[in-house]
């Protein structure tokens, strides 16, 4: 516990390269980073901009753009300047904070996919209540549903892996704060926490993968029955 007060940051064990062969991953890098900003920056912009979007669809397309530019920006600019630096370091409380965002975003969006998919099925197997069914106060209130569980959902997993005492070693061999490799570093058991996580994390994605299919196989069901 006294070698836990100690550690203020952490260590990156990421590509065992040259700095020379370091600048070239950083141009590709921010190459990926600005096609990316960029990307899904024109989508928002068009879907705010063309009243011919202002549908379910596209709010929705709208709000998987904003988290992949969030996801994107919560590792990728950390990564660009450890790839120009020779210190290859996060602190603590940053390092915390970075598994926090990533994994909450990314639980936001296997739900907005889901929700999405939802939106498609509807409008495919039941067009007639449609308009009924998602209106503009449904589709702020399952985005705000997404947007707020992939938060709450990860929360209480963030803030007992935080309070972990480390007292191994401060070497993450990850390019980000990712959680199994952060667990691997403290000197208690973190069965529980591998056991949450996995749990956590299992339902997250085959709940969102359940009701995505299921939504797709009636879509082509449908889709089957139509006679043109």
């Amino acid at each position: 516990m006294q070698h836990r007060s100690n550690v203020t940051e952490f260590i990156f064990i990421i590509f065992p390269l040259s700095y020379a062969l370091e600048v070239i991953l950083f141009h590709l890098f921010l190459f990926a980073y600005i096609v990316i900003i960029f990307g899904n920056l024109l989508i928002i912009t068009v879907n705010c901009c063309d009243l011919r979007l202002h549908l379910p669809m596209y709010f929705f397309l709208g709000n998987i753009s904003l988290l992949e530019i969030s996801i994107s920006s919560v590792v990728i600019p950390k990564l660009l300047a450890m790839l120009l630096s020779f210190e290859k370091t996060i602190t603590f409380v940053g390092c915390f904070v970075q598994c926090y965002f990533y994994f909450a975003l990314g639980t936001a969006d296997f739900m907005l996919l889901a929700v999405m998919s939802y939106d498609r099925y509807v409008a495919i197997c039941n067009p007639l209540h449609y308009v009924n069914i998602i209106n503009w106060n449904t589709c702020f209130l399952l985005a705000c549903m997404s947007w707020t569980g992939g938060f709450l959902i990860d929360l209480v997993p963030a803030c007992i892996k935080s309070t972990m005492p480390f007292c191994k070693s401060n070497m993450i061999n990850h390019f980000f704060c990712d959680s199994s490799p952060i667990m691997k570093l403290a000197c208690m058991d973190t069965t529980f926490l591998q056991l949450l996580d996995f749990l956590m994390f299992s339902f997250i994605i085959l709940g969102s993968f359940i009701i995505t299919a299921w939504t797709y196989i009636m879509i082509a069901i449908t889709i089957s029955k139509i006679p043109t």
